[in-house]
């Protein structure tokens, strides 16, 4: 066999075993992004599971109104059924719901006694952007009623409460405010709240 045969199949033989190396390379990174896309999916349906369980209305309500925007976002991703469903339905209740948004209610809490029952609750709830302590009185926080996340919700979830209820436990009185006003609520005296009897809106499990 010539030189120049022999150098033409090592040159042929250089270019199969690049391209097999080529091939094996797209192969494992092709295998790496799917093994990725299936340990996402993983923990996504583990989040929906969790999500499609939840019963506390105020959770739902956050759940949704989080998700709302990027729903939007990715429309186009929406088969054409759930669509329709979902036109249908929230042209039903634009048409019902009124546009004025409901009063806010603020509750006078205990600190002294939630944070005898729940000391790590009530350290994370005071530090909320929505809660303040009462001038009157600095053993009263006045807690305004929303669907509180974090590590409030954490530390309640603990002892098997919601956020909200942990609170009201330790309150006998609330202020309704309208939904939209420029009221110091720490300011307010103790005497200008309502009388009000907790009662739990969840069973403790």
């Amino acid at each position: 066999m010539s030189i120049d045969k022999q150098q033409e199949i090592e040159k042929l033989k250089q270019q199969q075993q690049k391209e097999n190396d080529e091939r094996k390379k797209q192969q494992e990174k092709e295998l790496k992004e799917l093994k990725e896309q299936l340990e996402r999916q993983e923990k996504i349906e583990g989040t929906l599971k969790n999500i499609l369980k939840e019963e506390d209305s105020s959770l739902i309500e956050l759940t949704i109104n989080a998700l709302i925007p990027w729903i939007i976002e990715n429309s186009a991703s929406i088969n054409e059924g759930n669509l329709k469903d979902l036109t249908k339905r929230l042209g039903k209740k634009s048409k019902s719901t009124t546009k004025t948004p409901p009063n806010k209610n603020y509750y006078l809490v205990d600190t002294i006694t939630l944070k005898e029952e729940a000391s790590d609750f009530c350290k994370e709830l005071l530090a909320d952007k929505d809660v303040f302590i009462l001038e009157e009185d600095n053993n009263f926080a006045v807690v305004y009623n929303k669907a509180f996340a974090g590590k409030v919700k954490e530390e309640a979830k603990k002892l098997n409460f919601t956020a909200g209820d942990l609170f009201r436990k330790h309150s006998n009185s609330v202020k309704t405010l309208p939904p939209e006003h420029d009221f110091d609520v720490s300011k307010f005296k103790k005497t200008e709240f309502v009388s009000y009897t907790y009662t739990p809106t969840q069973p403790k499990k």
